[in-house]
């Protein structure tokens, strides 16, 4: 019993190892046109390792759902964290424009998912790419589909939240209903995320630039929508501004 949590501890490390082989080939490849065995080539494990830890392709495609959830979960609470102190240690910033103020969140919150650290480069790349894979992944395979919506709705949910808090505050409303407004822009983003990684990739000269040209791409995207679905609000700003 005692050495229990010791190989705990090493599974854990063998499903990490297998999952980021996992991400990199599925990235390259496709999930469809990657095998098992190209998993297990990457990671340096057997066959054998591969199933006493996971049943199926299609179990370790959930727990990379899993896995994605939790990167924008946190990606999203350090945006966030980000913006408010921002707004509370600079208060002259929130008497700008309602855009403007739309602008600043941006930059405050896409580099917590774009992810710019050096030593984490690829994650965002990996990690976009693998959303749009498991999407598709999901059509094709029923097994994963309820794991891919709760996946969806895991990341969809706190933005919702973030955007009824933030566009009242900033002294505009939604033109449409909160729900289609949602739809529309994490569209705009996974379009513009995809988008991005086509015309500024990452395998380029300098990936930091690459990395900053495609936060600028989604911010634009971003914005340009944001101004379509909202207006000023009659009554102005609710509550004490942002922050």
């Amino acid at each position: 019993m005692a050495e229990q949590p010791v190989v705990s501890r090493k599974r854990a490390q063998t499903q990490l190892k297998l999952m980021k082989a996992a991400t990199e080939v599925f990235a390259e490849r496709g999930i469809i046109g990657s095998s098992v065995e190209q998993v297990c080539e990457r990671a340096g494990f057997t066959r054998g390792a591969f199933y006493s830890n996971f049943e199926s392709k299609e179990a370790l495609c959930m727990e990379l759902l899993a896995g994605e959830k939790l990167f924008y979960q946190k990606a999203f609470a350090k945006g966030v964290a980000a913006t408010f102190a921002h707004f509370a240690a600079h208060p002259q910033d929130k008497t700008k424009p309602p855009y403007e103020l739309i602008e600043i969140a941006l930059e405050l919150v896409l580099p917590c998912i774009f992810v710019v650290e050096a030593d984490e480069d690829e994650m965002w790349t990996a990690a976009m790419m693998i959303y749009s894979e498991l999407g598709l992944y999901a059509v094709r395979e029923p097994a994963i589909r309820d794991a891919y919506l709760e996946y969806v709705r895991s990341w969809t949910q706190p933005f919702a939240f973030l955007l009824q808090q933030v566009i009242p505050a900033c002294g505009l409303e939604f033109t449409l209903p909160v729900t289609d407004a949602i739809e529309v822009l994490t569209a705009v983003f996974e379009i513009g995320c995809r988008d991005s990684l086509i015309e500024f990739p990452r395998d380029s000269a300098d990936p930091t630039a690459a990395t900053h040209a495609q936060m600028e791409k989604v911010k634009a995207a971003l914005l340009r929508v944001a101004r379509l679905i909202t207006r000023p609000a009659a009554s102005g700003p609710v509550g004490d501004s942002v922050g």
